[in-house]
C-alpha cells in the first residue's frame, strides 16, 4: 500500500506544519495499517521538528518497536540504525546519526530514571497507548512533568483518544493541549 498519499497521514501532516509552533500534544486515530505509526514520525522529522533532538516512538512489545524501525528505514531508503533505528531489551541498533527511534515502553521509562527530562528527545510518541500497560501508564506521567519543565517536548499518544473522538464526533487528527 502506499501509505504517503493516505487521508489521514496527509491531513496530519497538514495540520502539523500549520500549527507546528504549539504541539504539546497530538491524538491521532485511524484504520489499522492506514500508516499513523510509520508515517507521523516520518512526517514530523521532515518537518524540522526531529532537528533538535530525536522522535521516540514506543511501543509495548520489542517485536512491533523492531518490524516498525524496519519498515521505516526501508521507506526512508536508509541503513537501519543510522537514521532510523531502534532499542529493546538486550538490542539496540542506533547511533548518533539516529533521529528516528522504535523503542518498548519499558525501555523509555528506564531511560527516564536517568534522564526525567528526556533531553534528548523532541517528541514522545506513545503508540498502542490505548493497551493501557502499567509501563505506558507510568509514561504518560513521566512525559508530562517533563513537557512541564521543557515547553518544547511534544508528546503523541496515538490511538489513545479514540472513544473520545468517536463520542465528539471526531474524524482524523486533531490537537489536544496537556497543560
Amino acid at each position: 500500500a502506499d501509505y504517503n498519499s493516505h487521508n489521514l497521514t496527509q491531513k496530519f501532516n497538514w495540520d502539523l506544519l500549520f500549527d507546528g509552533q504549539s504541539l504539546f500534544a497530538w491524538c491521532s486515530s485511524g484504520e489499522t495499517g492506514s500508516g499513523k505509526t510509520t508515517q507521523i514520525p516520518q512526517y514530523l522529522y521532515e518537518a524540522g521538528i526531529g532537528r533538535q533532538g530525536v522522535i521516540a516512538v514506543t511501543q509495548p512489545r520489542r517485536v512491533a518497536a523492531i518490524s516498525l524501525a524496519t519498515r521505516v528505514s526501508d521507506e526512508k531508503r536508509t541503513e537501519l540504525g543510522k537514521l532510523v533505528g531502534y532499542t529493546v531489551r538486550f538490542d539496540d541498533l542506533t547511533s548518533d546519526e539516529t533521529k528516528i527511534k522504535f523503542l518498548t515502553d519499558g525501555m523509555l521509562l528506564r531511560e527516564a530514571i536517568g534522564d526525567p527530562l528526556l533531553r534528548k528527545y523532541s517528541v514522545v510518541i506513545l503508540d498502542e497507548a490505548h493497551e493501557r500497560t502499567i509501563h505506558t501508564d507510568v509514561l504518560f506521567g513521566v512525559v508530562k512533568a517533563a513537557q512541564k519543565k521543557r515547553k518544547e517536548l511534544g508528546k503523541l499518544p496515538l490511538k489513545v483518544c479514540l472513544a473520545a473522538m468517536a463520542a465528539r464526533g471526531g474524524d482524523g487528527a486533531w490537537p489536544l493541549r496537556s497543560e
